[in-house]
């Protein structure tokens, strides 16, 4: 539910006529969320701006992480990759001082996706890694999902095709454990491709035709339709002197 902008700036005038800088400062990130919500980023900057002064001359860290990362958030959706990066280290250093560790996950995942547009996915894959360590660790299998389908393909990325798998597989068993079938078929998918890439195409064809069932299940056609269109693919791929060799020798 979006913020009631109207109102928030409302908040901010009569925060401003008190004039205690605490209640300014809060009023002003209400502001910035309800503008982001929106698309106002320029405006968003602005609020974010002045409640960064605020934190910083009370002191405030805790608020003053909540406001870099959503000056994270700005930077990365103008594109602009190294104050993204500035603004989610800024963010994840307060936070870790502060030990919070939910704090620490969205910093890392914010700087994980600054550094991946940047094209340095190799910077990007620790961040991910700790982020995904610290969310299984507090039984978040939720945040486990998602941080899990950006860290296995960033692995596939990069060429690390075994630790790809493992990634998928996890994926696949905390998508199981929240009900998320779609992300079991799309972990299934993954997981034939990194197969597929390392030659291994009949184990391929198996996760593949595992993907299209569930996709059928779930009244994807279109998806299933694709999945068997790979699947075809790669059949065609398999060697018939190695099909024969699974075959009993004729006399």
């Amino acid at each position: 539910m979006k913020i009631n902008l109207d109102e928030a700036l409302n908040d901010l005038e009569a925060a401003r006529q008190v004039d205690q800088d605490e209640l300014v400062a809060n009023a002003l990130f209400t502001v910035a969320v309800a503008y982001l919500d929106r698309g106002r980023f320029d405006e968003a900057n602005e609020a974010l701006d002045e409640a960064h002064y605020l934190c910083g001359k009370l002191e405030n860290q805790a608020g003053q992480a909540q406001v870099a990362l959503r000056m994270a958030d700005i930077a990365l959706n103008l594109k602009d990759h190294a104050l993204a990066q500035t603004r989610a280290a800024e963010a994840l250093g307060l936070f870790e001082s502060a030990g919070d560790v939910a704090g620490q996950v969205n910093s890392r995942e914010r700087l994980a996706a600054a550094l991946t547009v940047a094209g340095r996915d190799a910077e990007a894959l620790p961040h991910l890694e700790t982020a995904v360590a610290l969310v299984a660790e507090a039984g978040d299998k939720v945040g486990e999902v998602l941080l899990r389908q950006r860290l296995a393909p960033l692995y596939r990325a990069l060429g690390r095709l075994p630790e790809a798998v493992e990634a998928y597989e996890a994926l696949g068993r905390a998508a199981e454990a929240v009900g998320e079938r779609q992300r079991v078929a799309l972990a299934l998918v993954g997981l034939g491709t990194c197969a597929a890439e390392m030659g291994r195409l009949k184990a391929a064809l198996g996760a593949l035709d595992k993907a299209r069932a569930v996709f059928t299940g779930l009244g994807q056609g279109t998806r299933a339709a694709q999945v068997m269109e790979e699947m075809a693919r790669l059949a065609a791929q398999i060697p018939e002197a190695a099909a024969a060799q699974d075959s009993p020798a004729s006399d």
